[in-house]
């Protein structure tokens, strides 16, 4: 994001208050694994009575708790191939420049609230690393996949829009096309998760275990959404949101 980009154009923001606002926002919001997440809406979890028989009421849960088993499996996999011992982890210089920069990037919301399921960020070891990444994935594929579609709100000029002039209620014709602009080109379509990814691994000598991780983890993707596919015959509501089958590899912004 930059002055006088489309993005900063389509807001009522100064460049300053833009940037006060993105501020703001990373202060009021705080780091959480997706189990931790969870946690903190208090809700319980699936039963052996409910669990595939379709009764269980919090379907996301129950299939975003799934999802996020089988990319836990994929990460620590991966991991696996190129840092076997704690030691070529904390060796790696590369690891160590990605978690300062992240942990200097999130300094804003590493202070955890009076909750006790939010704690504060820590990037000291392998496994905390694999739970960002984790968490990465999920909140890019399934989350944004789940409340990241605005399209429909913004095709109304007096339900939402990103800025409005001095003594108007409504969008006038700009600003309604500034924010349908930013929708769109955050839109468009990304390659379906569930593909082949192999062209994307690092020809090297670990090319062949790398790749076997990345075919494991197609295949449990297939089963999550054929279990899925299964659990939504038997639900009151069909629930599609984190049905593998359905998300894109990543947000396009």
């Amino acid at each position: 994001m930059s002055e006088n980009s489309l993005l900063h154009r389509t807001t009522g923001f100064t460049w300053n208050g833009l940037r006060a606002a993105f501020k703001r926002a990373l202060n009021v919001n705080h780091y959480l694994s997706i189990p931790a997440f969870f946690d903190t809406l208090g809700l319980p979890d699936p039963t052996e009575e409910n669990r595939e028989t379709g009764e269980y009421p919090f379907a996301i849960k129950q299939d975003l708790l799934d999802m996020h088993g089988v990319v836990h499996k994929f990460v620590n996999n991966y991991l696996d191939v190129y840092y076997p011992t704690p030691e070529s982890f904390e060796s790696d210089v590369h690891v160590q420049r990605f978690m300062e920069g992240v942990l200097g990037e999130l300094d804003a919301i590493n202070t955890a609230r009076a909750s006790p399921h939010v704690r504060r960020l820590q990037l000291k070891s392998r496994e905390d690393v694999a739970e960002l990444l984790e968490s990465f994935i999920l909140y890019v594929t399934c989350l944004h996949h789940h409340v990241g579609n605005v399209a429909e709100y913004l095709t109304d000029a007096s339900v939402a829009t990103a800025k409005l002039r001095p003594g108007q209620n409504i969008a006038d014709v700009q600003a309604s096309f500034q924010a349908l602009l930013v929708s769109f080109l955050t839109g468009r379509t990304q390659p379906k998760l569930m593909d082949d990814f192999s062209h994307l691994l690092v020809q090297d000598e670990h090319f062949s275990a790398a790749n076997e991780v990345l075919d494991q983890f197609q295949q449990d993707l297939t089963r999550l959404a054929d279990v899925i596919k299964v659990r939504n015959e038997k639900r009151k509501y069909t629930t599609n949101a984190i049905d593998p089958r359905e998300q894109l590899s990543s947000v396009s912004i």
